[in-house]
């Protein structure tokens, strides 16, 4: 489905002033096509041909009419699209539409906002999720510059992991191209559940077909960064990420178990993020979770909330009984 509002190319300008692949157009509709089902889309832009921001809403049916932002759950960042010198008029126009009798609601839940950006603040809401979304900071091109600033347990661990790795097999990091994405995708997601057991949301379900519509979107648009490390031709470890507007993602992964005692999915995402360092990424980000292997590399976050605003008793309500999880 193609979503109402601005084109691509004004929305996805924007979405590079905002820093975030999940304010791209191309997320907005492949998550549509996947999440909207009987849903209402309300997207508002200042200008569709020039906009300088976008709210891409939609309401929900169902006894809580709940308005949010398209995107939710698979994406680690959502809010306006725009950039920051965008956002207090965004948000304004946003106060104005939630306190309007336009779009009959019960609660606005802005979900995985930057916290940094003070929703809460803005639009006089409950904050009722906090995540840790943890950066790397990409302050050199030289691979060498940047283990010196990290602790000598740190530099002797990666060191010796890819050393015992290329010594034990024959191995290969390479990325997926238009010839190999089927079966990489199909590698990604068997090794996913390997590791996670099977069931898990990311290779099953919407999940896993939403990711197989977004991979392709973003393969041709230049975005895809899907990681695969081959160990005597056979894939053990893949690494889902993105390349947008000079930052690096790492999304999702997924690794052979038997290869445990090889660090086979720390290698790889010390090549990935080794790789977007040459060249010239200056971020890598590492997005929700606080899972201690994130803290080794990480040095800054980028935490995201979730901010709640009632209409009505019913959503007043709905947000009392809100479970406040991973809040600091």
């Amino acid at each position: 489905m193609t979503l109402p509002g601005p084109p691509s190319d004004p929305w996805n300008r924007l979405a590079e002033a905002a820093g975030s692949i999940f304010a791209t157009k191309e997320w907005a509709e492949c998550w549509w096509n996947h999440y909207g089902g009987p849903s209402t889309p309300v997207i508002v832009a200042d200008s569709d041909q020039n906009p300088t921001y976008v709210l891409p809403l939609y309401l929900s049916k169902g006894p809580l009419r709940r308005l949010r932002f398209i995107g939710h759950g698979p994406a680690d960042q959502l809010g306006a699209v725009c950039g920051a010198q965008a956002i207090p008029e965004a948000s304004e126009k946003l106060k104005t539409i939630l306190a309007g009798q336009g779009l009959a609601h019960d609660v606005f839940l802005a979900q995985d906002v930057l916290e940094a950006e003070g929703w809460d603040a803005r639009l006089d809401g409950t904050v009722v999720r906090h995540v840790a979304s943890p950066i790397v900071r990409l302050e050199t091109d030289d691979w060498d510059a940047f283990l010196a600033q990290k602790s000598k347990n740190f530099r002797e661990q990666t060191r010796r992991r890819e050393r015992k790795l290329e010594k034990a097999f024959s191995a290969r990091f390479r990325l997926s191209d238009r010839s190999s994405l089927d079966a990489d995708l199909t590698a990604l997601f068997r090794l996913h559940s390997e590791r996670w057991n099977e069931g898990a949301p990311f290779a099953s379900g919407l999940e896993k077909a939403f990711h197989e519509e977004f991979a392709c979107a973003a393969l041709r648009q230049g975005w895809l960064r899907l990681w695969m490390l081959e160990l005597d031709g056979r894939p053990v470890a893949a690494l889902y990420g993105f390349r947008f507007a000079g930052v690096e993602y790492f999304h999702q992964s997924g690794r052979d178990p038997k290869f445990e005692e090889h660090s086979v999915g720390s290698v790889l995402l010390t090549h990935s993020i080794r790789t977007a360092l040459q060249d010239g990424m200056r971020e890598y980000r590492l997005l929700r979770g606080d899972e201690s292997y994130k803290s080794r590399f990480a040095d800054a976050d980028r935490d995201v909330h979730t901010v709640a605003v009632a209409r009505t008793l019913r959503g007043k309500v709905a947000i009392a009984a809100a479970p406040l999880r991973g809040r600091r």
